[in-house]
């Protein structure tokens, strides 16, 4: 279903972003886990798992050899909150790149009014 893949790239995503000594690839992951709770969130019953994993992520000691992984966590936590009350994206049509691109810079460069 597609809601177990859903729960499957959180999974994996959380196994990248765990003692990853590789920064671009620990970065890179983090970034991809902004961006996927952008558009869909975990099923319920993963939310509590992944809600803890990213809480544990927010302190900036977190931070290391120049990834911010307390600003992506604290972007990520956001997102969750938000994706467990609205819900995934709704559409007929997968994000395009523009959407995906703006979620993209969001991380770092939120809007005021989301």
């Amino acid at each position: 279903s597609n809601q177990g893949l859903r729960d499957e790239l959180y999974i994996q995503l959380c196994r990248q972003t765990t003692e990853n000594f590789r920064y671009d690839s620990l970065e890179r992951g983090w970034e991809l886990m902004a961006i996927c709770l952008a558009f869909f969130p975990p099923t319920p019953r993963f939310h509590a798992y992944l809600e803890g994993y990213i809480c544990r992520h927010m302190d900036p000691l977190n931070d290391t050899k120049g990834v911010a992984i307390s600003s992506y966590a604290k972007y990520c936590y956001r997102k969750l909150t938000k994706g467990a009350l609205t819900g995934a994206k709704k559409g007929l049509q997968k994000p395009c790149l523009e959407e995906i691109n703006h979620a993209r810079n969001a991380i770092f460069h939120p809007s005021m009014f989301s």
